[in-house]
């Protein structure tokens, strides 16, 4: 090789090694964002919306423990990253990435949730995007003392009805009380006191779909890291990507 040749050769840019790994990372997340979002939708519309049953899997989250699925997609998906995409860093670095993603699904359907909530009161009421913010957030310091995603996160785990207007949300407000006197009759406590312990109840109950959520995805990003568990085509692409692994 002469000279001029050699200096044609020009190192590749460390940046562009991790650039085919952080486009499949972003196209995954943004499909898992959409499947998140389409469920909470569909559940929201169609199994929500049944009288009685719908605000019992409302306060129990059902949707979430289906969302476990997503969790499985996104923990293989970021292993196998690993294995087709290959980088003496990429396992740490997926490790990390894997971390920060899997609250970002999971507090995305309270999100989706949250839009959709909006976009019904301004159906309901007539109101344009900022009248809804400001009228939502009034009803939710009202409750719960809180206001924005945060306040709705808050205000789900103590009313299962969503109230699209002022009538509905006194209606959400005395059918929670009428909840809570009456587990406060039958366990001898205040209604306050009961609120606060069913309150609790509902937040276990997410720290547990969180918990499942964390286990799946680290159980299938393993399972994505080991070539065995790969059929025989994806062991090919990974070992034929590996030649090009850079010393």
């Amino acid at each position: 090789m002469g000279r001029k040749q050699r200096d044609r050769i020009r190192p590749t840019p460390k940046w562009s090694l991790f650039l085919p790994y952080g486009l499949v990372i972003l196209g995954l997340l943004i499909f898992l964002l959409f499947a998140k979002g389409l469920s909470v939708f569909i559940g929201t519309r169609f199994f929500y919306s049944i009288p009685l049953l719908g605000g019992i899997a409302r306060s129990l989250e059902l949707v979430e423990f289906v969302n476990l699925f997503l969790f499985s997609v996104l923990g293989m998906g970021v292993g196998l990253s690993v294995q087709l995409l290959p980088h003496p860093k990429n396992d740490r670095i997926s490790k990390s990435i894997l971390t920060i993603l899997i609250p970002i699904l999971f507090l995305s359907g309270c999100f989706f949730q949250y839009q959709i909530w909006l976009s019904d009161v301004r159906q309901d009421m007539g109101l344009n995007p900022i009248e809804v913010r400001t009228v939502t957030n009034q009803w939710l310091q009202q409750t719960v003392k809180k206001s924005g995603v945060w306040g709705f996160y808050h205000y789900t785990t103590r009313y299962s009805l969503l109230p699209t207007n002022p009538d509905r949300l006194q209606a959400s407000i005395k059918g929670s009380d009428r909840v809570n006197e009456l587990f406060s009759r039958i366990f001898s406590t205040t209604p306050n006191a009961m609120g606060n312990f069913l309150s609790f109840c509902v937040w276990v109950l997410r720290l547990f779909y969180f918990s499942l959520a964390i286990l799946a995805a680290w159980h299938h990003f393993q399972d994505g890291l080991n070539p065995e568990t790969h059929p025989a085509w994806l062991r090919k692409i990974g070992s034929r990507s590996s030649q090009g692994l850079p010393k």
